[in-house]
């Protein structure tokens, strides 16, 4: 049952970035918008509300047909008389230095979702969610520009949603809060009070609808954000914005790859947290350069880097991509149902002094080090259980070490392994680009992958081609055929039984100036390799194995 007879509403509450003033929020609403507002409200009007300063817009589209008009009017054959006029109002109120909004109907499209604060929502739910109720997960896989859901309608223990894989970065939660002392709330059978909050880049929730009740719930919003977040949670803010400096070298990176012979093996497309309310929703993208448009049912990178692409030799793609804009689009495909800058929809992964960032909705992002430190403590298994050895890897006469090939050819005779570095096999599945199972193969079928670890990203590969290896040839029967015959016609002497699927997955490495150890290993990739060992357990045993580098002088001396 209710607390309070108050009146509240469901709304979601934003924070904007940079703002501590009202008089600042006209610059940031959209006066296409606001055009079809009456005369006199273009610019708003400041006001007090609950006691603090605030501005209000407001704005009224002409009447138009709806957007299955067409569509609902050839099935019957038959004009029908029916029309929409859409409207709405957008509220700014500054609290204790601070700007938040809230809106009433269409006015939720005004204020370009870029000037929000990122994860305002997520960072107060996290604080103050009861771990036995919560709802809703929404996890984002880095690199791969997925986005994953997971919803309980009734509330689950944590244990139950929490996302098990160490790629996933939480960026949204929801669930149910105690006792958090806003206008709204509802009494359980225990007396304990309770409020249902969804957080992401926005805080949802029943507010209050009055003035001074709402301003109250915003200073209740607020202290709840500045609490320290509960040790079972800290998960879920384990990525933090990377720093002024390393953004600018991040950015001339990424403008290199980007600018190179496979741009789109730079960045993946990835939907921005703000639209994926509305997935499923969308009838199509619209991207913006200057004055063109561009529709597409569906989004690629090919897509992104093509319609953003400079005319002009030696001009900024990725400041291209900054000031070009791409929507989703609803029904009718003339709203947008979400619309951000091009580069909030693609995700990339780079790397500084082997340290792994990501691009995620137009920011940058690194792990947190006590993240990676509890992933590395993960990963010890996978040193621990190595028992395979194989011989030192050689240097050249100029010092530098051999090439990967020529190892794999010389570890395969001095070892008595079978080389498979570079033979494909191909299936249905893998009819066009093949599938490269291992470099080495052991006696009882265990797949070695063999890597010279120049950095973070040699390793991440290393670490992800030898689960899809792994996976393929457990799933496949048809590559486990092509598995087999690669092998005899390798080493007329070897054979594979026809039930054969990997056991064992050794990933073996070497350092040109330290063994890799699991606590040596770089955050990213020490994440790849939790990912592998946890999608492979039960199934595979997965082991690391540092390899020797021989001395230039243990080479001469050879």
């Amino acid at each position: 049952m209710p607390v309070s007879a108050k009146r509240t509403r469901l709304a979601t509450l934003h924070r904007l970035d940079g703002l501590g003033r009202v008089e600042d929020v006209p610059g940031l609403v959209r006066a296409d918008i606001l055009t079809h507002g009456a005369a006199g409200n273009l610019a708003g009007e400041f006001i007090e509300v609950g006691g603090v300063p605030a501005v209000w817009f407001w704005a009224q589209r002409p009447s138009a047909r709806p957007a299955w008009y067409r569509d609902a009017s050839a099935m019957l054959d038959r004009e029908l008389d029916v029309w929409t006029r859409d409207c709405g109002l957008l509220v700014a109120l500054e609290v204790d230095g601070v700007v938040y909004t809230v809106t009433y109907g269409d006015g939720w499209r005004w204020i370009r979702d870029e000037h929000h604060s990122p994860a305002f929502g997520l960072k107060v739910v996290v604080r103050c969610l009861d771990q036995s109720r919560i709802r809703a997960v929404g996890s984002r896989r880095l690199g791969l520009g997925r986005s994953d859901n997971t919803v309980v309608a009734g509330g689950a223990p944590l244990a139950a949603v929490r996302p098990s894989d160490y790629l996933d970065v939480i960026r949204k939660l929801a669930g149910e809060a105690v006792d958090l002392g806003l206008t709204h709330g509802r009494r359980d059978r225990d007396g304990v009070e309770r409020a249902t909050l969804d957080g992401s880049a926005g805080l949802r929730g029943r507010f209050g609808v009055r003035g001074d009740d709402l301003v109250a719930d915003i200073r209740r919003v607020a202290s709840i954000a500045a609490r320290q977040v509960p040790p079972e949670l800290e998960f879920v803010e384990t990525v933090i914005e990377a720093g002024k400096t390393e953004v600018g070298q991040l950015d001339a990176l990424l403008e290199r790859n980007l600018t190179g012979s496979e741009p789109e093996n730079s960045v993946a497309v990835a939907i921005p947290d703000a639209a994926l309310p509305h997935v499923g929703r969308e009838h199509g993208y619209r991207m913006t350069r200057g004055h063109d448009t561009f529709d597409v049912e569906e989004l690629t990178a090919d897509d992104v880097l093509t319609t953003f692409r400079p005319h002009r030799s030696g001009a900024s793609l990725l400041a291209a991509l900054r000031r070009g804009r791409i929507a989703m689009l609803d029904e009718d495909r003339r709203n947008a149902l979400y619309e951000a800058p091009a580069q909030r929809w693609i995700e990339s992964v780079q790397f500084l002094d082997d340290v792994a960032y990501y691009l995620m909705d137009g920011a940058w992002y690194r792990f947190e080090a006590g993240y990676a430190d509890r992933v590395r403590a993960e990963c010890r298994a996978a040193f621990a259980n190595a028992t395979l050895s194989l011989p030192p890897w050689h240097r050249l006469s100029d010092g530098t070490p051999e090439p990967e090939g020529t190892y794999n050819e010389r570890a395969a005779g001095e070892g008595g392994f079978v080389c498979l570095d570079k033979k494909l096999l191909r299936s249905e599945l893998y009819r066009r680009s093949g599938l490269e199972a291992c470099d080495l193969l052991g006696d009882d079928g265990t797949l070695i992958h063999v890597k010279r670890a120049k950095g973070a990203s040699a390793l991440s590969h290393l670490f992800a081609q030898g689960l899809n290896a792994a996976e393929a040839l457990i799933a496949d029967h048809e590559l486990r055929r092509a598995f087999r015959g690669v092998v005899t016609r390798t080493a007329a002497d070897r054979s594979l039984p026809a039930d054969l699927v990997p056991t064992r997955l050794v990933f073996a490495v070497v350092n040109e100036t330290h063994p890799v150890t699991a606590q040596n290993l770089y955050p990213l990739s020490a994440a790849t390799l939790a990912h592998v060992m946890a999608r492979l357990a039960g199934r595979v045993v997965v082991s690391v194995v540092p390899i020797d580098l021989a001395s230039a002088s243990d080479d001469q001396a050879a």
